[in-house]
C-alpha cells in the first residue's frame, strides 16, 4: 500500500492494517493484528471490528512503526505475549516465546493425570511460560523454575503473581551447569528450553534484539543437553520424564549422544523434531 504514514495523518484503522501488511513483510498476521491493536489501543479481540474507524498517526505510532520494520518484536512493543492460550508478560529481558514450545508443553500433558500431584523443575525458564502453563492444567502440583539470569526471574516472578500462582511456583537464581547440588529431592517432571543456537549457525537476524543469553551457546550448539546428560538422572525421580526443547537440527546427534538413555523425539507443527523425551 502506497502511503506516506506520517505525523497528523489521518486514515482508517483499516488502512492502517493494510500499511502495516504491506510494509512489514516479516510480521505474521497474527502479529501484525498484534501491532495494529498496540498503534490504535483498542483490545486485540475487538480491533478487527473497528477497522472502519478514523485515526490520527501521532509520534509513538511512527517511532514503534520504525522499530519493528527494523525488527524490533512487537511482543516487546506490548509487553505481552500469547502462549499456551495464556498471557504473558515480556520485555527484552526474556526469550519472546515460542509456538513451537508450545509442543513441549502438550506433550508433557499428554503424559501425565491431570488430578496428580506432580513435583516439576523448569530448567532456563525464562518469563516462565512452560512451567506456568503446566501449573495452570496440572492444579495440584508444584514447580521450581531455574535461571542464570536474575533480571529474567523477575519477570518470571511477575507472571507466576498474574497467574495467582504464589503458592505452587518458584523461583531458584542459579547455574543450571550446577541444580544437582541445590536440590535433596527428585522431580517427577523436569522441563528445558536451553540456549541451543550457536554463533557459527545461519540464524535470524531478527533474534538480535532478545537476551543472547538465553539464545547462543558458543561454537557447541550441544553443549546443555551434554552436560544435563550427567546431572538430571541424579534430580529426576525413577521412570520420571525429562522433556528438552531441541533445534530443528538436532535430533539425529542427540540421538547419538544420548544412545545409552530411552528417549525419544516429538515433532512440531512444521514437521520439525522439536521435543525430546528421556524417560529415567
Amino acid at each position: 500500500m502506497s502511503l506516506n504514514i506520517r505525523k497528523g495523518l489521518s486514515l482508517s484503522i483499516g488502512e492502517l492494517f493494510l500499511y502495516i501488511q504491506s510494509n512489514i513483510p516479516h510480521l505474521s498476521k497474527a502479529a501484525s493484528i498484534d501491532l495494529l491493536s498496540f498503534l490504535v489501543n483498542v483490545e486485540r479481540k475487538s480491533v478487527l471490528a473497528k477497522l472502519k474507524e478514523p485515526i490520527l498517526i501521532d509520534e509513538r505510532a511512527i517511532n514503534s512503526i520504525e522499530l519493528v520494520k527494523k525488527g524490533y518484536p512487537v511482543s516487546y512493543l506490548r509487553k505481552n505475549h500469547e502462549f499456551f492460550g495464556y498471557e504473558f508478560y515480556v520485555d527484552e529481558n526474556v526469550l519472546i516465546p515460542r509456538v513451537e514450545t508450545e509442543v513441549l508443553v502438550e506433550e508433557v500433558l499428554k503424559n501425565v493425570h491431570k488430578d496428580k500431584e506432580y513435583k516439576i523443575l523448569d530448567i532456563c525458564t525464562g518469563s516462565g511460560c512452560i512451567l506456568i502453563s503446566l501449573l495452570k492444567n496440572l492444579p495440584n502440583s508444584f514447580g521450581v523454575g531455574i535461571d542464570i539470569d536474575f533480571k529474567a526471574l523477575k519477570i518470571a516472578r511477575l507472571n507466576i503473581e498474574k497467574h495467582s500462582l504464589e503458592n505452587r511456583g518458584f523461583l531458584v537464581n542459579t547455574d543450571a551447569f550446577y541444580i544437582d547440588k541445590c536440590f535433596n529431592t527428585r522431580f517427577d517432571i523436569i522441563t528445558m528450553n536451553p540456549p541451543y543456537v550457536s554463533r557459527n549457525s545461519n540464524y535470524s537476524s531478527f533474534i538480535k534484539y532478545e537476551p543472547e543469553i538465553a539464545l547462543f551457546t558458543g561454537d557447541d550448539d550441544l553443549i546443555f543437553y551434554k552436560k544435563m546428560l550427567f546431572i538430571l538422572d541424579k534430580l529426576c525421580k525413577r521412570d520420571g520424564l525429562i522433556f528438552f526443547e531441541i533445534g530443528f537440527d538436532q535430533s539425529e546427534r542427540l540421538k547419538l549422544v544420548y544412545k545409552d538413555k530411552n528417549v525419544r523425539f516429538v515433532e512440531d507443527y512444521f514437521g520439525n523434531k522439536r521435543v525430546m523425551v528421556w524417560k529415567n
